[in-house]
C-alpha cells in the first residue's frame, strides 16, 4: 500500500459501512507509516472475521477493475510451512528484513498482543495526531496465500515468510482458497529467490502484469 486512503474511499470500495469498528472520518495509512507520523496509538484490535471478508472481496485485478477475484472465494486463517510455499516474488530485501526486526513491533507497545511476526492476527490499529486531531487506521494482515487455477502459493508476505523459514517456525496466514484467476506471474521455489541490497530489474518472471491484484483500494499494505 503505497498511497493514503481516505475511510469515505474504503467505505466505497469495501462495502464496509459499520463506525463502531472503524472511525466515521480518516485515513487509511500503511501500518510501517503510522509508527513515523508521530501519531498516539489509541485502539489495537481484532479485525472480525467479516471485515476481513469485505476487504478480500474488494480487491479487483489493475487490468480488469470490473473482476474481483475474491470474491466467492473461502477465507480461512491458518498456519502454515512457509517453506512449503511457492512464490512470484524473485527477491528478498535485506533492507527490509533489518526493518521488521528492528521497528515492526513499535505500532504495538503497550497493548497485550503477540510480539513479532510468526504468530499476528488480523488487526485493525487507529491512531490520533495531537496536533490536528486527525485520525489514521491502519490495518495489520498476516501473509495471504491464493489456492486457485494453479494451485496454492503466497501472494503477500514475502519477507515475513522469509524470516518464518530461516528460523524454521510455522506462522499465521491468511488463505483465500478457490480464487477465480490465475497469478500474475510464474510461481518459483524459494531456492530461486535472491537476497539483496536492492530491488532487482527483474522482480516477478513471465506472466501478465494484468492480472495483479489492486490491494491498495482496500487499504491492505501488500
Amino acid at each position: 500500500m503505497d498511497k493514503e486512503l481516505s475511510i469515505a474511499e474504503f467505505r466505497q470500495n469495501t462495502g464496509i459501512t459499520d463506525r463502531v469498528v472503524l472511525p466515521a472520518k480518516g485515513t487509511i495509512v500503511p501500518l510501517r507509516k503510522l509508527s513515523e507520523m508521530g501519531v498516539q496509538i489509541v485502539s489495537v484490535s481484532a479485525m472480525p472475521e467479516w471485515y476481513l471478508r469485505k476487504m478480500l472481496a474488494g480487491v479487483i485485478l489493475v487490468g480488469s477493475p470490473n473482476i474481483r477475484p475474491y470474491a466467492n472465494a473461502t477465507v480461512v486463517i491458518d498456519r502454515v510451512a512457509p517453506a512449503s510455499l511457492r512464490v512470484i516474488q524473485t527477491f528478498v530485501l535485506k533492507r527490509k528484513l533489518l526493518e521488521f526486526l528492528s521497528r515492526f513491533d513499535n505500532v504495538f507497545d503497550g497493548f497485550h498482543v503477540s510480539h513479532g511476526v510468526a504468530k499476528k492476527m488480523p488487526m485493525i490499529v487507529i491512531g490520533k495526531r495531537k496536533s490536528d486531531r486527525q485520525v489514521f487506521v491502519s490495518h495489520y494482515l498476516p501473509p495471504i496465500i491464493e489456492k486457485g487455477p494453479v494451485g496454492a502459493y503466497l501472494l503477500d508476505g514475502q519477507h515475513r515468510n522469509y524470516m518464518c523459514s530461516r528460523v524454521g517456525t510455522t506462522i499465521e496466514a491468511i488463505k483465500i482458497i478457490g480464487v477465480s484467476v490465475p497469478p500474475r506471474a510464474e510461481l518459483i521455489t524459494w531456492d530461486e529467490v535472491a537476497l539483496v541490497d536492492e530491488k532487482p530489474v527483474v522482480r516477478v518472471i513471465g506472466g501478465d502484469p494484468n492480472f495483479f491484484r489492486d490491494l491498495d483500494r482496500v487499504g491492505i499494505d501488500g
